[in-house]
C-alpha cells in the first residue's frame, strides 16, 4: 500500500526555491489532485518560483504536446533524433498526432525522420552524414551536460537550423538561473515526471522572440486536442482582406494587430487577445 505525501506543508507559504525540493504540481496550480488546476496560479507561480519572465515559457498538457507545439511552429523538413530511448521516437508519433513507426531497432541509436506535413509522413531513416540545414530541426536529450555551452551548440548548429534540448527527467535548464536561450533553441520538459506525479504538466522555454506564436499554438492545441482532425491536417485558406500589420498565419488562424481587422466579422468563429495582439480564428468556409 502506498502511502500518499503530504504535498501541502502548512510551513511553506512562498514558492519554493530553486535550491529546495521541486515544487509539486498540485502546490504549482493551487489545486488538489483530480481537480481541474488553476493555470493562471500555475503560470505566476512557475514564474516566480523558476525566476522566468512571462514571456520566456509556455505550459502544456505533458511533453508531448510541448513536442508537436515546436513542430507546428517551425515546420522542419527534416528532424534528425540524437540517440533516442525509451521508445521517443514513438512518444513523438503520438504527440504529433500520426500512427506509430515500425518498432526502431536496438542497434540503431541515430535516426532521421522525414517530416512532411502535405504528405503526413513520420518514417525512419539513417542519419547522413552532411545533414541539409535548410528548414531542419535536431532533437536531442539532456544527457550532455554542456548542451548549453556555445561549442556544442555551434557544433549542432552545422547539421540543422533548430535544436530542441529534451530535459524531461532533469529539468537542469528550468533551474539554472543564470539560462540565457539563444532563438535557435528550444527547452522542453515533463513538470510532472521532474517533480512527482499530481496534475500532467508540461514546459517549453524559449527566446522570448517566439513568445506571441508559441502562445497562439498552445491555444490552438488546447481547442483542437480532442478531435479527430487538428489543425495540422486542416486545408490553406486565402487571406482575407484586412487593414492594419499582418502579424503570421498558422493553419486556419490569422494574427493581426489588435483593432485593424476589417474582413467579414460573420465569418470569424473565435476571437482571443494575447499581449496586445488579437487572435482571429477564421471559419474554414472561407474561400
Amino acid at each position: 500500500m502506498f502511502k500518499r505525501r503530504d504535498y501541502f506543508k502548512e510551513d511553506r507559504q512562498k514558492p519554493w526555491s530553486i535550491k529546495d525540493e521541486p515544487v509539486t504540481c498540485e502546490a504549482l496550480a493551487d489545486t488538489k489532485a483530480r481537480t481541474y488546476p488553476d493555470m493562471f496560479e500555475a503560470y505566476k507561480n512557475f514564474a516566480q518560483t523558476y525566476n522566468l519572465s512571462r514571456d520566456s515559457f509556455i505550459l502544456t498538457n505533458g511533453c508531448e504536446n510541448a513536442v508537436r507545439i515546436i513542430f507546428e511552429a517551425l515546420r522542419p523538413k527534416y528532424a534528425y533524433i540524437e540517440n533516442p530511448s525509451w521508445g521517443l521516437v514513438e512518444v513523438l508519433a503520438n504527440g504529433l498526432l500520426y500512427p506509430r513507426p515500425e518498432e526502431t531497432p536496438e542497434e540503431k541509436r541515430i535516426f532521421l525522420v522525414d517530416y512532411e506535413f502535405k504528405n503526413e509522413k513520420f518514417v525512419l531513416g539513417d542519419y547522413p552524414l552532411k545533414l541539409p540545414q535548410e528548414n531542419s530541426l535536431f532533437y536531442i536529450t539532456d544527457k550532455y551536460n554542456n548542451v548549453f555551452e556555445h561549442e556544442v551548440l555551434q557544433d549542432r548548429n552545422e547539421y540543422a537550423k533548430y535544436t530542441i534540448v529534451d530535459e524531461t527527467y532533469s529539468a537542469k535548464m528550468l533551474r539554472n538561473s543564470n539560462r540565457e536561450i539563444p532563438e535557435n533553441v528550444f527547452v522542453i520538459g515533463s513538470y510532472s515526471k521532474f517533480c512527482g506525479a499530481g496534475i500532467r504538466l508540461g514546459y517549453i522555454l524559449y527566446n522570448p522572440k517566439w513568445n506571441n506564436l508559441m502562445q497562439l499554438l498552445r491555444e490552438e492545441c488546447i481547442s483542437k486536442l480532442a478531435e479527430k482532425y487538428t489543425s495540422i491536417h486542416m486545408p490553406e485558406i486565402n487571406l482575407p482582406e484586412f487593414d492594419g500589420d499582418f502579424v503570421c498565419k498558422s493553419n486556419n488562424y490569422v494574427v493581426v494587430k489588435a483593432d485593424s481587422y476589417t474582413g467579414d466579422k460573420r465569418r470569424i468563429n473565435r476571437e482571443f487577445e494575447v499581449s496586445g495582439i488579437k487572435f482571429y480564428k477564421l471559419g474554414l468556409s472561407l474561400k
